[in-house]
């Protein structure tokens, strides 16, 4: 078997080659419609035969994928990405019902990805403003525990997002004032301490 591929190209919208213009086991793809063809020979009889997989829907890609996978639930990211598990999967603009589980969660947050910084003043009022709250979701099952985004918007609106007409929160960007809230706590704790002496 030969190691060479030809290829020919068109951009011509809908163009499909004819027996005469390719040679057997040549390709054929037409850029503007992202088609692929060959040409084939059974019995003496030459065909142009299109060779593009037809679009998978997202299911079929799931299922695909999911099929790959290996041992353990749900989708392994290295084999999305083609990387090792010490690289990351790059996702971007997400959404998710339901639970998601990971290892870890890491946000970038190197200094050099930042300008503008300012210290997060009056922490402990600002978590003194918030409520913590047990409630159920509309649209699913079980009780879960966390803010009212309105709430936080009040106080720290760096950490409430909307998307699609509604209020989601940024947890994990609430660290920040509640390590402030914590060293003005034990600020005020060591002077009474100094106090009481």
């Amino acid at each position: 078997m030969a190691s060479t591929i030809k290829m020919r190209r068109s951009a011509v919208p809908g163009k499909v080659p004819t027996t005469s213009q390719l040679e057997l086991g040549e390709l054929a793809v037409n850029t503007h419609d992202g088609k692929m063809f060959f040409k084939r020979n059974v019995s003496g009889t030459e065909t142009i035969v299109d060779a593009t997989p037809p679009p998978l829907s997202s299911q079929d890609v799931f299922n695909r994928v999911k099929g790959l996978d290996g041992a353990g639930s749900g989708l392994d990211a290295d084999l999305l990405d083609g990387k090792q598990g010490a690289d990351f999967a790059q996702l971007s603009g997400a959404t998710f019902s339901g639970v998601v589980t990971a290892p870890n969660f890491v946000s970038s947050s190197d200094v050099r990805l930042k300008s503008d910084i300012a210290e997060i003043t009056d922490a402990l009022e600002k978590v003194k403003r918030l409520t913590g709250a047990t409630f159920l979701m509309n649209d699913r099952a079980g009780r879960q525990m966390g803010l009212i985004a309105q709430d936080v918007e009040a106080v720290a609106p760096e950490a409430v997002f909307e998307v699609d007409d509604l209020l989601r929160v940024a947890y994990g960007s609430l660290v920040g004032l509640l390590v402030e809230a914590i060293k003005e706590l034990s600020s005020e704790f060591e002077k009474f301490k100094e106090d009481a002496r």
